[in-house]
């Protein structure tokens, strides 16, 4: 009964291992899939902005373009200054505009980096994990086996003295009943002996 019940908790825990390593498993799927898709929104995010600041550029110019038109019809010394003012306002707003796009870049590649950080170091700690749990059943494992020996051994013993016990009862039965057979007999030497005075 004890080797059944042994049995069963070491099937039963092969069990728990297998499903937790199934759901580590699928923990790990899912935390793969969830920085893939952060990424993807992160690229998506860097195309959106690139968008909005190439129409935000172009509409400027545009702006910029129908504003010199005009004043060229005014005064060319305006035209002159505008134009001036406005190749000066473009090289800036290009160099905050790269400026932002490498502050963002570098955002999100530090944002991705820790994110991927993360994820190595707790697959480590899931794997250290695993294997904990691989020695903790290999020594529950080798402490069943250990006490089924010591069980197999006590059980040994205990069935040889039982046997020595019933040889000696058994011995001593023999004693008595040779015993009970000499007094009977003598008994009956005796009275046959008194008989015949």
């Amino acid at each position: 009964v004890l080797g059944l019940v042994l049995g069963f908790i070491y099937l039963f825990t092969g069990l728990l291992l297998d499903v937790l390593r199934l759901v580590l498993c699928l923990l790990l799927y899912v935390l793969d899939l969830v920085l893939g898709f952060i990424d993807l929104l992160a690229s998506l995010l860097l195309d959106v902005l690139g968008l909005v600041l190439g129409f935000i550029y172009l509409f400027t110019g545009l702006l910029l373009g129908l504003v010199l038109c005009l004043l060229l019809y005014v005064l060319d010394l305006v035209l002159g200054f505008i134009d001036l003012l406005a190749s000066l306002l473009l090289e800036v707003l290009g160099l905050v505009l790269a400026l932002l796009y490498f502050l963002v870049e570098l955002l999100l590649s530090i944002a991705s980096l820790v994110l991927r950080l993360l994820l190595y170091v707790l697959r480590l700690v899931l794997c250290l994990l695993l294997n904990v749990f691989d020695l903790l059943l290999g020594l529950v494992d080798l402490l069943a086996g250990l006490l089924l020996d010591i069980l197999g051994l006590v059980l040994c013993l205990v069935l040889e003295v039982l046997r020595l016990v019933l040889d000696l009862i058994n011995l001593l039965a023999s004693l008595l009943l040779d015993i009970l057979g000499l007094v009977l007999r003598t008994s009956s030497t005796l009275s046959l002996a008194s008989s015949t005075f």
